[in-house]
């Protein structure tokens, strides 16, 4: 009973996506088979400051002026 319960369950969940149990079971680590490839921090430095200059302007940072508000906040400087 239990082994037709867990051929149903894999039907059921895995018929989407084109996969049974057994296959997903013997597929192997995609991470681990992935061969070595030496990275180049300089381009990916480069890259994610592109990325973040794109974005300055959409987003606020939430600590932006902190200091200030915090001290306004406990009446150590005068509210503006």
């Amino acid at each position: 009973m239990s082994a037709s319960l867990a051929q149903c369950h894999s039907l059921i969940v895995f018929s989407d996506i084109g996969m049974d149990l057994q296959q997903m079971i013997g597929m192997p680590n995609m991470a681990a088979a992935a061969p070595a490839v030496p990275q180049d921090y300089n381009k990916l430095f480069k890259q994610e400051k592109e990325n973040l200059e794109f974005d300055e302007g959409q987003y606020k940072w939430i600590g932006e002026d902190v200091e200030n508000r915090v001290l306004r906040r406990y009446g150590k400087l005068p509210s503006v």
